[in-house]
């Protein structure tokens, strides 16, 4: 092996057998600014690239420890696909458990979905429905049936 002057030898792969902790411990001294990066390469008998690779993913490590927590308030918490059946579901929805008018549930689409929904169309969608509840209800025979055990009292 030829070697210049005043240059130590490198040992080949030197770089492969640090572990964790050695590579840790290798780079303290740099990021404390006791040690050069040329110093810490020829003391571990590696280049100076690979003491500067190392360098970078601890500062990312300490980056990333030291941000402020996040609240989990912008995390995507699911995907939406937006059909005609979900804005008719979405639609009835609104009217029957959320006791709202055809116009609150136009404007709701209009401000959070920028969709327009006329009136005409929620009203649409509620007959639609209404129409396929009278069907169902009507198939189902209650003449058996003598008394009812209503959950409410008005």
């Amino acid at each position: 092996m030829v070697q210049l002057l005043n240059t130590p030898a490198r040992r080949p792969w030197a770089d492969h057998f640090l572990g964790p902790e050695q590579r840790r411990d290798m780079i303290l001294p740099v990021l404390s600014g006791h040690e050069s990066v040329r110093q810490v390469a020829r003391e571990h008998e590696v280049s100076r690239n690979f003491v500067a690779r190392q360098i970078d993913k601890a500062q990312d490590a300490l980056a990333t420890a030291f941000q402020p927590p996040r609240d989990g308030r912008d995390d995507v918490l699911f995907h939406l696909l937006v059909t005609r059946d979900w804005l008719e579901q979405a639609a009835l929805g609104l009217m029957l458990i959320g006791h709202s008018s055809l116009r609150g549930v136009c404007e709701f689409f209009r401000d959070l979905f920028d969709y327009a929904l006329a009136h005409i169309t929620v009203r649409n969608i509620f007959q639609k429905a209404v129409t396929a509840a009278r069907t169902q209800n009507a198939a189902v025979d209650l003449s058996g049936v003598r008394i009812g055990a209503h959950d409410e009292i008005f």
